[in-house]
């Protein structure tokens, strides 16, 4: 679940001919490989580049996607994780791609073995906003272009 601290940039606004994601979260050169990534948590994705965007999972249950890309990464040792793959895919399809100004952040989750509040290692616990957002990285983001 997304909180939304501003309104979503009018569609209108938005060129049809490319993907549009948010600025920041890209979590790049993961495990220092050498790939960048792309933040996955929101993207408006015109009908036209709708398979180019989801299609990712289906290139990799059908092979598609080792002969674009996977078998490079495999052959090298890259590790990578899922906003280094979206990017990746996208680049292989050719799907073109603008960013805008982020303007909401992943609440936070109950605690459990998918979401760790890794805060609880600092101080960063008796601030006040840490105790709504997830990724506090990701909330400072979203502040300093809303507010």
């Amino acid at each position: 679940d997304m909180m939304w601290t501003h309104r979503h940039p009018p569609l209108y606004l938005l060129n049809p001919g490319f993907v549009h994601v948010p600025f920041g979260q890209d979590n790049s050169y993961y495990n220092h490989g050498p790939e960048q990534g792309l933040n996955d948590r929101h993207a408006i994705v015109p009908r036209h580049l709708v398979d180019g965007y989801f299609g990712r999972i289906q290139a990799l249950r059908t092979g598609e996607a080792w002969g674009w890309y996977v078998e490079r990464m495999a052959t090298a040792g890259d590790l990578i994780n899922t906003e280094q793959y979206l990017l990746i895919h996208l680049r292989a399809r050719k799907v073109p791609i603008r960013r805008f100004p982020p303007v909401a952040f992943i609440v936070q989750c109950t605690e459990g073995p998918q979401c760790q509040h890794l805060y609880k290692g600092t101080n960063l616990g008796k601030q006040q906003w840490t105790q709504t957002a997830k990724y506090w990285t990701e909330l400072i983001e979203v502040t300093r272009t809303t507010h």
